[in-house]
């Protein structure tokens, strides 16, 4: 497995709780049971096998497992075939089971995550809003955090199932002839090696490319909607749709390889077990094994290729999958530690408002500047004054009104309402009446809630 991976692995583990962490336990232990029922139905198919061909070694196997009634040689065909039914229904009905487990699991931690990033993102410090790009936030929470959880751990649930059934089957291999499991082994090893060397690395390039594209189409898309009466008036509407088109295009173009690609390994899979049966077969004959044993060894191998030949196609495609939206977990991970800084606000018990708001000697510069937009400011406002604010464009209009509300906190000097009580607590803001430029209206609201949530 490669680093990549791992890495990807220890970014996702970290963004769970340990209450998640102990799920994952369950899901590995529902593997287990599962692979146990495999191995027992692999063990009854390579029995039922030499049985058919001399239904008397049949009665040997009773009277092993302590089973000593006088059974018709005939029947014991009948109890193994019913013996295999039985437990193969059990088998996949815990695999179903499992299965459902794993995605309400898996549905809950993503929806968990979304939340407590999203609460981050309101907990966050307003000045941390102020370099970023709005569509940002939404595409990491609506988008990157859906594939991190349901194309990330989605696949890796289903890729620890499978190695789990993989090694319980590969080990039975083992047991039934060490010789045909090595030459296996060594095939098997070689494509594993081509794989993770050239195969693995081109899907995280395309995982790469299609989530720049992506983010670039949803950028494009949200300003042609968001700015369309400036596009219109511009003269940019041609320039706008071009611009969109070519990063749709581009992301359609990588999800089309990306699709097409996923049928590779099933191909692969399924000649290396056409390939690895004439082995079978050829080392056995070379090793002058009966009819009776070759067959118990080819049904036991049949089933167990039956069995892992979709497996393993399963675990390179979900492993690619994965290799997929490592860019998407890292992009999450990175902004679950960026919005780890809250906002400062105070809870402040006694707060009243009887006098006056004041700044005094009051300093402000955004990150990356060089000037300050607020320098030296000394205002008192008394209770039950009427004010306005005026001066050019960018002299600091909005940055000292967002000062006042307590949002933007001053690099220097102080803003107290009477003389003692500071503006970012909560009891300041809920003092505070606001008109925003742009109102928020919410489809689901009435307008009188509307009017009342603004």
């Amino acid at each position: 497995m490669s680093s990549s991976i791992i890495s990807a692995i220890k970014k996702l583990r970290e963004l769970l709780t340990r209450e998640e962490k102990l799920q994952w336990l369950k899901i590995a232990g529902f593997a287990l049971c599962t692979s146990g029922l495999e191995i027992i139905t692999a063990s009854v198919i390579v029995v039922f096998a030499q049985v058919l061909t001399n239904p008397v070694v049949g009665i040997d196997y009773f009277r092993k497992v302590g089973i000593i009634a006088d059974i018709p040689a005939n029947m014991t065909v009948f109890y193994l075939a019913l013996l295999c039914g039985v437990v193969y229904l059990v088998k996949n009905i815990i695999a179903a089971t499992e299965i459902f487990y794993q995605n309400i699991t898996i549905q809950r931690m993503c929806y968990n995550f979304k939340n407590k990033l999203l609460q981050r993102y309101a907990d966050a410090d307003y000045s941390f809003y102020l370099t970023r790009n709005s569509s940002y936030g939404m595409t990491v929470l609506t988008g990157d955090a859906s594939s991190a959880f349901l194309s990330g751990m989605v696949p890796l649930a289903s890729v620890l199932s499978e190695i789990i059934v993989f090694c319980c089957l590969v080990g039975l291999i083992v047991a039934m002839d060490l010789k045909l499991a090595m030459t296996i082994f060594l095939i098997g090893g070689i494509l594993s090696f081509v794989i993770s060397k050239w195969i693995f690395p081109l899907f995280y390039s395309w995982g790469k490319r299609l989530q720049d594209a992506s983010l670039l189409a949803h950028q494009h898309l949200l300003q042609f909607f968001h700015s369309f009466k400036e596009i219109v008036l511009l003269g940019k509407k041609a320039t706008a749709v071009s611009e969109y088109k070519k990063f749709s295009l581009e992301q359609s173009k990588l999800n089309a390889v990306k699709t097409a690609s996923n049928a590779l390994p099933r191909i692969t899979i399924e000649v290396l077990f056409v390939g690895c049966f004439v082995v079978a077969i050829a080392v056995m004959c070379l090793d002058n094994d009966s009819p009776q044993q070759m067959l118990g060894v080819l049904g036991g191998y049949l089933y167990v290729g039956f069995r892992l030949m979709p497996g393993l196609n399963r675990i390179i495609m979900q492993l690619n999958s994965f290799k997929a939206v490592i860019p998407n977990i890292e992009r999450v991970h990175q902004e679950y530690q960026i919005v780890a800084s809250k906002d400062e606000e105070l809870d402040i018990a006694e707060f009243h408002f009887k006098d006056q708001l004041a700044l005094q000697n009051v300093s402000f510069s955004y990150i990356n500047t060089a000037r300050d937009v607020l320098q030296n400011i000394n205002l008192v406002i008394k209770k039950g004054e009427c004010i306005g604010i005026i001066g050019a464009t960018g002299s600091g209009k909005s940055t000292l009104v967002d000062v006042l509300l307590g949002l933007l906190k001053p690099h220097a000097g102080s803003v107290l309402v009477d003389k003692k009580f500071s503006v970012n607590s909560k009891q300041w803001r809920a003092h505070i009446g606001y008109v925003p430029q742009e109102d928020l209206l919410l489809e689901e609201l009435t307008v009188f809630e509307n009017l009342n949530y603004n």
